[in-house]
């Protein structure tokens, strides 16, 4: 799970092991808007090639989560 913040100076990229109860900040990634744009750029060139290599990649669906757990999981920064 990731999450996303940002300011006009910076972004906030914050990776999460969520596995319930109890989710854990597993890494924060914080850049500049430039390089941020750059990464992207990077990533999408990389992920063209990628797809004309082995084929189009099906978007991933979000986790789902049920039971006692469902909506209740917290996370640790």
């Amino acid at each position: 799970m990731m999450q996303i913040v940002h300011t006009k100076e910076e972004f906030i990229l914050d990776f999460f092991l969520a596995s319930p109860p109890q989710g854990i900040l597993a890494s924060r990634v914080i850049m500049s808007p430039g390089h941020i744009k750059r990464m992207l750029k990077a990533l999408q060139e990389n992920l063209t090639k990628y797809e004309e290599k082995f084929g189009k990649i099906e978007e991933a669906k979000g986790p789902e989560v049920s039971g006692e757990s469902e909506g209740k999981i917290g996370f640790r920064v």
